[in-house]
């Protein structure tokens, strides 16, 4: 799995450096749903046994890092166009400018929410869309397992599946649920409950 997980970062690192086109949407394919594949082949259904603590360490392993480092680039960002790494003629996501105080506290602020603006931000996507992965599935099986239902991994999958659908929807019509990228998270529950089953 370490080296599945080193493969997947080596493909990210292509996929973003400049390979040519067909290249790069090969490796679009299947880069991200990868590492979606491996949290889902390390879940294991005992942390059903205490969610809580479950939760505490997801929150502690992806939304701590992710707030320290992106309340971190916010604070660099000025620094950043001091140094030419931001302009304020073009960029991935724009002119970018000097921040204000103001500013610099509003974004800081809109991190804590999983809302990220800075260009080297970018990648912060993956990890609301893994939390909520996790607890999207830890909810549906500790429900299942709380019922004690008949042919709980059939329940299991059709619920996966129907997650699944109804994430695409939402992605293919642009409506609801791009807060906390949950309409990613939808979508890649069913490719972490393949990990799982593998």
């Amino acid at each position: 799995a370490n080296y599945l997980k080193a493969y997947g970062i080596i493909m990210v690192v292509i996929g973003h450096a400049g390979a040519p086109a067909d290249i790069s949407k090969l490796i679009y394919l299947f880069h991200m749903p990868l590492f979606f594949f491996i949290s889902g082949y390390f879940y294991k259904d005992e942390y059903i046994q205490n969610i809580w603590d479950f939760v505490k360490r997801r929150l502690k392993g992806l939304y701590l890092p992710s707030v320290i480092f992106g309340i971190g680039f916010v604070l660099l960002h000025n620094l950043f166009m001091n140094l030419n790494i931001y302009s304020d003629k073009m960029g991935f996501r724009g002119p970018s400018h000097y921040y204000s105080k103001e500013e610099i506290i509003a974004k800081s602020i809109n991190v804590l929410k999983f809302k990220y603006s800075e260009e080297m931000a970018g990648v912060f996507w993956f990890f609301p869309a893994l939390l909520f992965v996790f607890l999207i599935f830890i909810m549906v099986s500790a429900i299942l397992n709380k019922i004690k239902i008949k042919h709980m991994e059939e329940i299991r999958f059709a619920m996966v599946v129907l997650i699944m659908v109804i994430g695409n929807y939402v992605i293919r019509s642009g409506k609801i649920l791009y807060f906390w990228e949950m309409n990613t998270a939808f979508v890649a529950t069913a490719i972490f409950y393949f990990g799982y089953l593998y």
